[in-house]
């Protein structure tokens, strides 16, 4: 099985909504060598996702991510991920400069989407912008070749 992990800041709304919806497209693909995870730069082990986040994937795909507790970056997240992808630019650099051995593996989602831009963080935003970053992730997760990260 290779693991798609995805990084944000805190792991509370961007990276597990991106999870969540690489794990529903995947199912939807059949694509049943990969899954999704996700986890944090600067995360608080054990934090629940954001009310807006669990709201925004709920009402808009129906998708439940009550069950997501947050997860601090840590080598042997990374080093179990098959390809990693960071919601920005930013988080990338952090990664590469605190593990370079990992470098070939990661991808800044601005760098890989038709978007070209970076997935804005939206916490301490209203309802209209988590479903907003969850649109940009959706648009992004679709519209990725997967078979050239998998």
């Amino acid at each position: 099985m290779k693991n798609v992990l995805f990084v944000c800041t805190g792991n509370t709304c961007r990276s597990p909504m991106a999870a969540a919806l690489a794990n529903k497209m995947f199912e939807r693909r059949g694509i049943v060598a990969a899954k999704a995870s996700s986890c944090g730069i600067f995360a608080t082990d054990g934090t629940k996702a954001s009310k807006n986040a669990l709201t925004a994937l709920k009402n808009c795909y129906g998708i439940d991510i009550s069950g997501h507790i947050a997860k601090m970056t840590d080598e042997a997240t990374l080093a179990d991920a098959y390809v990693i992808m960071t919601m920005t630019t930013g988080h990338k650099s952090h990664l590469c400069t605190i593990y370079p051995e990992f470098t070939d593996k990661i991808y800044a989602m601005k760098d890989i989407c038709a978007t070209g831009r970076d997935i804005e963080d939206p916490f301490s935003g209203d309802i209209d912008v988590y479903k907003n970053c969850a649109g940009q992730l959706k648009q992004c997760i679709e519209s990725l070749k997967w078979e050239d990260y998998l």
